[in-house]
């Protein structure tokens, strides 16, 4: 990690200008928008590869962005390209070809597919889904949301510092040489429970606090309207199976580029769409491409290895076989929904609080998750002061 130079923001936008431009050439012109597609692979692959923020946190983040970048260039420059997103729901009501637009137009469409997160007007979704309607919301209530919401996940981040400042378990990692000593796969099942949960709620967290500052500014100045920015997780209530945990709960943010690189094998292969080939294939596929991301874009880029997270995205269409079995077995005995909901909620906390464990002590030991990120400014020093109190009397 020391040879590597510092990473320069400046080689990603460059790589980002050219995929803008490159998408926003006609269709026509399909060797152009190919011969593109190395310039910005390469670029891409420089940063993750020979470059480093100095922070592994951010390097992880930074890597599984610029890899998931190399693959959404080859699904819609090289593989895909009848496939590539629709930017809005309008453009299906109005079946209007992107071809017709003028420059102007095809570059703003362009820079809103790739830069938006989430994609503006459900752009993560394949052209066959069915986009659901989408409630609309004034200007003003939609800004007002935000900003309540901003400080409630900036609360988070401070509870999931103070928690690991206080834990004595997260302050010995923190500060032993070697972390594989003293693996979280060890310890108590409810704390190991906690710690998962601490950590998906620190991702969450920073996830939507990036998101609620952008849409906050961009519906704010004009630039977009609040229906372009469509939920970016769902509620934790749907997600009592594990399949409906990734594809309703969590982020959507890497959706086209997972599940595009799975239809294209399964139309390769000559499966009828919608079959049950083609959802399995689509299924396993896009969970290798999401490994890959996380494992070849953020691990290497933040520990110059790549073997950290695969397992876990492996792992996950096997856990979405087995609940599908049993479902599927169980459905004539068991009939009662609410009962089988309590059970998949029990089925799902088990199932990651199983799987999760050997990433997260892999990360560890490679040193992310073992720094104070953000300052604790609410919670730590309130517990200090209350501590102190005590002590004093």
């Amino acid at each position: 990690m020391q040879s590597r130079k510092p990473f320069n923001f400046l080689l990603p936008l460059l790589a980002e200008c050219i995929f803008i431009g490159a998408l926003s050439l006609k269709s026509c012109q399909a060797v152009a928008r190919a011969s593109l597609a190395p310039v910005i692979i390469g670029l891409c692959l420089y940063c993750i590869v020979f470059t480093t923020t100095g922070v592994s946190e951010i390097d992880y983040g930074v890597g599984g962005i610029l890899m998931s970048r190399v693959f959404l260039v080859i699904s819609l420059l090289l593989l895909l390209p009848k496939d590539t997103p629709i930017l809005q729901n309008d453009e299906i009501q109005q079946g209007l070809d992107p071809d017709s637009l003028p420059v102007r137009q095809r570059l703003l469409r362009s820079f809103s597919l790739l830069v938006n997160p989430r994609g503006i007007g459900w752009n993560c979704s394949m052209p066959s889904a069915v986009i659901p309607e989408t409630r609309p919301i004034p200007r003003r209530s939609f800004i007002l949301n935000e900003l309540i919401r901003i400080p409630l996940l900036i609360l988070v981040l401070d509870a999931k510092e103070t928690l690991q400042a206080v834990h004595p378990l997260l302050n010995v990692v923190a500060r032993a040489d070697d972390c594989s000593v003293l693996r979280l796969r060890d310890q108590p099942y409810p704390i190991r429970c906690v710690l998962i949960g601490m950590w998906a709620a620190a991702a969450y967290a920073v996830i939507m606090l990036q998101w609620s500052v952008l849409s906050v500014l961009c519906v704010g100045s004009g630039l977009s309207k609040p229906k372009d920015w469509p939920t970016f997780f769902g509620p934790l209530k749907g997600c009592w199976t594990v399949r409906r945990f990734w594809g309703k709960t969590w982020h959507q943010l890497f959706r086209f580029t997972c599940v595009s690189h799975g239809r294209y094998v399964s139309r390769k292969l000559g499966f009828a769409l919608v079959s049950s080939a083609d959802i399995w294939t689509t299924l396993v596929v896009a969970f290798i491409v999401s490994a890959a991301i996380h494992s070849l874009g953020g691990d290497y880029m933040a520990a110059s290895r790549a073997t950290i997270s695969y397992k876990f995205y492996l792992s996950q269409p096997i856990a979405v076989a087995l609940e599908t079995l049993v479902s599927n077995a169980t459905s004539s005995w068991l009939p009662h929904v609410s009962l089988r909901k309590a059970i998949g909620y029990v089925w799902v906390v088990f199932w990651f609080s199983w799987s999760t464990v050997d990433m997260l002590d892999g990360l560890m030991c490679q040193g992310m998750m073992r720094r104070e990120m953000f300052p604790s400014f609410i919670f730590r020093p309130l517990l200090e002061h209350i501590w102190n109190g005590t002590n004093t009397v």
